[in-house]
């Protein structure tokens, strides 16, 4: 029996962010557009909700790069609403969408532009940096659009680079956690190697003091003793 849905159409659960209800569609419905050729993975793109985005690209990976009809791609409504955290994960997932041209010449970076969205613009200066040179049917550039919105160019490379700075910092100090846990480990087989020797050693010495005492226990033993004795 098909689960119940909370929702009648699977864009309405991807614009809610709703993981659960998405599920309960099957694929052919979760590639299904609105009356805006939208498709769920437009939906969540654009109301950056990663989780879904995840799943759909399990189940339909298909509508991650699909185009509405306005030629959008999910990409370009990550980049107009300034859902950098979608833009990242489309970027992982499919990175050509990044770079991608709607029916008038438009990138995500000139949607992200001409909203104004500025993290957005700086995170695809810095993965598709190619684009924000890139013209639309009007011959303009996001660099364009940007400078309407009073956004420089230098203030995105000064964003980028200190993006770039930050991350490397991270990776730096993440180096040095894990140099000094390999570090740690390593002390911590060298005692454990050392404890081991010592109670083997331990272990051998109480051995023989047992081995020792048998033979003088026994009878040959002491009658060689006895003998000894007799000759002094």
């Amino acid at each position: 029996m098909a689960a119940a849905h909370a929702y009648d159409h699977a864009y309405d659960a991807a614009r809610d962010g709703n993981v659960e209800e998405v599920k309960k569609f099957s694929k052919k419905q979760l590639g299904k557009t609105d009356e805006n050729g939208y498709t769920p993975a437009h939906w969540a793109a654009r109301e950056g909700k990663r989780e879904v985005l995840e799943l759909l690209w399990k189940l339909v990976p298909a509508t991650l790069s699909a185009k509405d009809d306005n030629g959008f791609t999910p990409a370009h409504w990550a980049a107009q609403e300034g859902k950098r955290e979608a833009l990242e994960l489309l970027w992982k997932l499919v990175p050509a969408t990044l770079s991608a041209m709607d029916y008038g010449g438009w990138t995500p970076a000139h949607r992200a532009a001409q909203e104004g969205k500025r993290e957005a613009l700086e995170l695809l200066w810095k993965l598709v940096p190619a684009t924000l040179s890139a013209k639309d049917q009007h011959r303009k550039t996001p660099i364009d659009y940007a400078g309407d919105r009073g956004i420089s160019v230098q203030e995105l490379k000064d964003a980028s680079a200190a993006a770039e700075a930050e991350r490397l910092r991270k990776e730096r100090i993440e180096a040095e956690r894990l140099e000094a846990e390999r570090i740690e480990a390593e002390r911590l087989e060298a005692e454990r190697i050392e404890a081991e020797r010592l109670r083997k050693e331990k272990e051998d010495r109480v051995e023989q003091q047992r081995r020792l005492q048998e033979i003088k226990s026994s009878g040959p033993y002491i009658e060689l003793l006895e003998q000894i004795a007799a000759l002094k």
